[in-house]
Formats: structure tokens, sequence, C-alpha cells
């Protein structure tokens, strides 16, 4: 296992090796810039004493020394220590010294911790790498920080260095925190000259140029740089400041220049590393940054080019950037329903602005809880007014679209709202988004659009929709798509059965209603039985709404997806089983007749491959959840009407 080997383009990582210990090594254990801000520092090290060091390390069994090589010379630049390894707990403690001067600051620090941490928790089965800095070594920090730690806490006063005692700055990465790390690093934080090149666009270029290349960087901004040789920043623009000149009357096709910021924040990067200069920039960009510490400040060279950006809230730190969520501020029209309600917790627990655009036929009670929550606000009226739609769009930065008449009960006794919330309204509607560069847009349209079918249904099957409530989706979807352009990005999803637990509960879906039939009735009644139906937990269709909005935009736009879990197409009759396995007391009766004529097994490989979405819930965590909440009576009244969409 200690022979492990581990590589990028650059680098790669070995056993160290008491061959390893040549005058070289000695001279960087001797190096006082070196070792500054290592215990190495107090002793005068000899061949033999750094040849000891390392035969001993090479000895234990619960860490490894590992040397950098770095391969543009098959050279060895440094170490990285793991350990000691608690298998008992699943956590190992990290250090690094790189010892060749000749590559610091150029990105092989970061580097190798990634490769260690991806080892640790890949090959080792470790769940976290705790590490500590001196408050005082900005180098090192900046490289946990840009490898995906993050600062625990501090210990106080516990080194002594350079005069006075400073804090051990205490970071830490666990495994989920790395696999998200690993999912999004590759928008920015690699900061190689392609990455940073595209955060950049030349001053002649258009607006709507702009707002195409800050939704593929995923920074919600755009420097402005007066000419692709000389690649010096005169200016910055965010989505935010497209939009807002959009609404204020500027054609998306005129130039940029018109309406940049023509004085960004900006930071040098010799400033970067003088606490004293770092104090005075702070109180400009405190003073012109307000309220968002996830803004990125340039870090920019003497000659105004960009070399690296690092977050505002981190500056005194010293700290490189965490790379933030792609969105901060999303509509959900339909937000106050069965799925939109839980879609918005979500959204709020991950730090998202959420603005909900519903006409509360149902009333406020599934968001009540909300209203208080300083990221949240309500947009109380309907899709179907033009002058509603401006208003809930304000400095949006992506659309969830539910709102809709849902169900085919409800849309035969409403056929005329049903036309126009759920085609002409939701066409007008995408196209408000198009036109103020609002270009993430998530539809849900249903998998009742494919009607009856036969065999497994994937996205590219003929849809045959069976009722009006499908056929409106169905069109909604063709409207949606047709809108998609350079920069437009809608996606479709065709959503399976939902079910299980929901601030706005509907007892009108299968799941639900059968479990809720069991536990008050002690039967249930099945209506043909054969027919199949994809389902989904709709806290697990939340997760793929937000899945869709953190995905890189290429993705996803202008796709259609299946929504759901493979594993849970069932027949109707097996979720009779199902619940009669958590409720053996209960009556199954039978029926031939079936009114329903859907019936279809979907294939939802698409989008659960593409960004790699699972379901973690199944039907029989729902029966028991809506078991429990009937018998604890938290649903006193199941037959009530506002749990039922007709």
């Amino acid at each position: 296992m200690k022979n492990f080997l581990a590589e990028t383009e650059r680098i790669f990582l070995r056993e160290t090796l008491p061959g390893d210990v040549n005058d070289e090594y000695v001279s960087w254990m001797n190096d006082p810039e070196v070792t500054r801000y290592m215990e190495a520092r107090f002793g005068k090290h000899t061949q033999q004493s750094v040849n000891d060091f390392v035969e001993n390390a090479v000895k234990r069994e619960n860490s490894f020394l590992l040397a950098i090589i770095a391969k543009d010379q098959n050279k060895h630049i440094g170490n990285v220590k793991l350990g000691p390894i608690d298998t008992e707990h699943g956590f190992a403690i990290l250090g690094i010294m790189v010892g060749d001067k000749n590559y610091w600051g150029k990105g092989y620090g970061p580097e190798a911790i990634k490769l260690v941490v991806d080892y640790a928790f890949n090959n080792l089965g470790l769940r976290k790498i705790n590490a500590d800095v001196y408050e005082n070594n900005v180098g090192s920090i900046r490289a946990f920080q840009k490898a995906g730690f993050q600062e625990e806490g501090r210990r106080k006063r516990q080194y002594f260095s350079e005069g006075k005692f400073v804090d051990a700055v205490c970071f830490s990465i666990n495994r989920d925190e790395n696999q998200e790390f690993q999912r999004r690093i590759a928008a920015i934080s690699s900061r190689d000259e392609q990455s940073l090149k595209s955060i950049q666009i030349e001053k002649n270029k258009s607006i709507k140029e702009a707002m195409n290349a800050i939704d593929k960087n995923g920074m919600g901004t755009i420097l402005i740089i007066d000419h692709k040789d000389s690649r010096k920043v005169v200016g910055l623009i965010t989505d935010g400041d497209i939009r807002r000149a959009v609404m204020a009357g500027y054609d998306v096709n005129s130039g940029v220049e018109a309406i940049m910021n023509k004085e960004p924040v900006l930071i040098k990067n010799t400033d970067l590393n003088d606490p004293r200069a770092v104090d005075s920039v702070i109180g400009s960009i405190v003073r012109k940054v307000t309220n968002d510490s996830e803004r990125f400040i340039p870090v920019v060279n003497n000659d105004s080019q960009v070399i690296d950006l690092v977050l505002s809230k981190n500056l005194r730190s010293y700290l490189g950037p965490k790379t933030p969520s792609k969105i901060k501020r999303v509509l959900i029209a339909g937000g106050a329903g069965y799925l939109g309600s839980i879609l918005a917790r979500k959204l709020l627990e991950r730090n998202y602005k959420v603005r909900v655009l519903d006409t509360l036929t149902f009333g406020d009670e599934p968001i009540r809880e909300l209203l208080n929550n300083e990221n949240f606000e309500l947009v109380k009226g309907d899709i179907r007014n033009i002058e509603v739609i401006y208003k809930a769009l304000k400095d949006i930065d992506s659309v969830v679209h539910l709102a809709a008449v849902v169900g085919d009960p409800a849309c035969k006794q409403e056929p005329e709202n049903t036309i126009e919330i759920n085609y002409l309204a939701t066409k007008i509607f995408a196209e408000a988004c198009k036109y103020n560069q609002i270009n993430r847009f998530v539809f849900a349209s249903t998998a009742s659009v494919y009607g009856v079918q036969e065999g497994l249904v994937h996205e590219e099957v003929t849809p045959n929709p069976v009722s009006l409530y499908a056929r409106s989706k169905l069109k909604s979807e063709e409207g949606i798509l047709s809108l998609v352009d350079e920069n437009f990005s809608p996606t479709v999803f065709r959503m399976g059965t939902l079910y299980g637990l929901s601030p706005r509960m509907r007892f009108d879906l299968v799941v639900n209603v059968l479990t809720m039939k069991a536990v008050t009735e002690k039967k249930i009644k099945i209506f043909g039985g054969q027919q199949w139906r994809p389902l989904v937990h709709v806290a697990d269709a939340a997760e793929a709404y937000i899945t869709c909005l953190e995905a890189p935009i290429d993705k996803v736009k202008g796709q259609v997806f299946n929504i759901g879990s493979n594993e849970q197409n069932y027949q109707i009759y097996q979720l009779g089983d199902l619940i009669k396995k958590e409720m053996p007391e209960i009556a199954i009766e039978t029926t031939p007749e079936n009114a329903d004529l859907r019936n279809y097994h979907q294939d939802n490989s698409k989008f659960n491959n593409l960004v790699g979405f699972n379901a973690k819930y199944n039907v029989d965590d729902a029966i028991r959840e809506i078991k429990t909440a009937i018998e604890e009576g938290r649903i006193s009244n199941p037959l009530d009407s506002r749990y039922y969409n007709s």
C-alpha cells in the first residue's frame, strides 16, 4: 500500500526513500525560509539526521511520507506527510513542505494536497483529513483552501513564530465536501491560464456575449479587458448588472463597455502578501462590495493582468476561494406547492436566496414558517399577469417553473385555465426570462406525456399523451425548447409520479392515497393493478432540480430528462403489496376496471448518469412517514380538500 503512485500532468507522488536524502534535501531542512513555519527550524540538520527521520517514517504503519516529484525534470521538490492515520475514527493529519523554492507560488502545493486527499478518501476509506497551519503562513493557508479545505476554528496563541505567539488555523475537509469540491473545481479554482481566460472578455464584445460567458464560467461575473494581447483589466460586469440594464431598456446586442463598472475592486498580488496593505484594501472592498461575502476579487499584477482570484470574505485570512454555487437567487414559480415548498427549504439550507411566485390557492401554510427568513421572499400572484412576472424576475439568476394546473382530474375540471396556465402563460414566462437574460430555466413537465407505451421509455421515445394535462405539458415543452439560443438554456424535467410527505401534503397521488386509506380505513382498493408507474420521492425530486441548477450550463442546455429512479418503476399492485408488508392487518381489494389508461416504464439513466444523481428515498420510507404523520395527528383530517388538487 505504501508504494502507491498518484499523479497529475505536472507531478507524481511516491514513497520517500532514504536514497532521496541528498545534499539538496538537507539544505532545505537548514534553510530558514523553507522551515520558517516548521518545527524543524529549531535544530541543525545533517544528512544522517534527515536519513534517520526518513527511515523511521517509512517504518511507521500508520502514516505515509510521500515525495513530490516534478515531472518536468523528474525532480524531488518536497514532501507530503499523511499521518498519523486513525483507522478507528477514519481521519488523518496532513502536512506539506515544498523545499525547492524554484517551485514556489506555482500551484504545486495545492496539487499535491489534492492528490493525497483523493487517495485517502478513495483508497484508504478515510472520511476526514485535518491540517494545522500557522496563522501567518500565507502560502500554506492558500494552498489548503485551494485544495478544498475549510477553516474549522483556531487554537489561540499556539505557536511561537517571528517573535510572537500566533494562532494555529485548524483546517479540515471531509469526504462529502471533497466530492462536491471536485465536482465544481473545474469552473475556476485550478487557476490555470485557460480558466482565468474564461472570466475575461474584450471591451468590444456585446452585452449578450458577456452574459453567455458569465453563464459558462459560473462565477456570476466577467472581467472586461482592453485587448486579448495586453489583457489589461478595464472594467467588470455581473449578471445582475446585465439584467438591470436590460430591464432599463439596453439592447443585448449593444456593447458591454456602455454598462460595465469602470472602477472594479481589484487587489495587487504584492498587496495580498502584505498584511498592512490588505487591511487598507479591505476597507475599499467593504465600501464597494456590500453584503456579498461570495464576491470574487481579481488579483492582478503590475500590468493589471489577472493572475488569481480571492473571495472578499477571506481576504483577511489570505485564503483562496471556495468555489461558490453558480446561482445565488432562484425564483420558484409554484413554490408554495407540494414540490416547491420542499425545494424552497432545500435551497435556503444551501444559502440560496429564494423568491416564490404563487397564487396561494391552498393558503400560505406550506411556506408560512419561511416568511421570516431574510433570504426568502414571497410574491403573491399569477403567472398569467405580465406585471407580476416582471416583479418576480427582478434580480433573479435562475427560474424553476413548477406553477401549473396539475393532474388529470384538475385539468378536466378547468380546461380553459389549464391551457392558459400550463401552455400560454408558461411560454410567455419563458420568453420573459430569455429577454431578461435569465438563462437557467428548469421546467417541470411530466412523464404522463408518454401516455401508453410498451417497453422501457427513454427521452427519445415519441410521446403519446392521453390527457389534457399531458398534452398541455408537451406543448409547453415544445414552446420552451424553441426559445433556445446561444444564451437561453432551458431544461425540461419529465417528472415521475411524486410521493412522500410535504408541507403542502397531497393525497391524490397513488402512494400517498393508498397509504392514507390503509391507515384510516384499514383497506385499499386497486384499479387494474398491472399498469406501470415511474415513482420518485418528492424530496429526491427537489434534489434533482438543485443538481440541475448547479450543473455546468452546457450539460443541461436544451435537454429533456426523465426524472426518477430506475429501481422505482412499479406496477400498481406492487404498491399494495409494499403497504401490506408495513401494515399486515389491511385488506386489499382489486378490481379490473381502470379508467386511467397511462402505462409506462421509465428509463431515468440519462440525467442520473450525466450529473451523478441518485435517489435517496424509496416507497417504504414514504409509507412509514405518512403512516406516522397521520397516527401522530400531524395530519388531522386527510380528507380535507386542501390536500387535493381537484
